[in-house]
Order: structure tokens, then C-alpha cells, then sequence
């Protein structure tokens, strides 16, 4: 099993986290992610609460 430092995570482990706007203020909750191969893309929710992925 891989060991992290304190300021790394599983990219699995950031599902369910708060997403919050410039302010602090939380807009949505972090609910899926794809890898491709280049780069992660995560799905933060849209302003209706649908997921951003397509």
C-alpha cells in the first residue's frame, strides 16, 4: 500500500468533499471523476446540482 504525506490523497478519497467559491462559501460536494489519461476531470456539480461530466 502506498504511503502519502500529510498534503497528498487518493484521488478516490476526495469524493464527497465541499467545494467552495472564491468566498468560502460551499456551492456543491465533489461526485465523480474521470481519468483519461492525460489529466484528471473532476465533476463539481452544476447550478442545477447535475453532474458537469459529458
Amino acid at each position: 500500500m502506498d504511503v502519502l504525506s500529510a498534503d497528498e490523497y487518493f484521488i478516490a478519497n476526495l469524493i464527497g468533499i465541499g467545494i467552495l467559491d472564491e468566498n468560502g462559501e460551499e456551492i456543491g460536494i465533489l461526485k465523480d471523476f474521470m481519468q483519461t489519461g492525460a489529466n484528471d476531470k473532476y465533476d463539481p456539480p452544476n447550478l442545477e446540482g447535475r453532474s458537469t461530466l459529458q
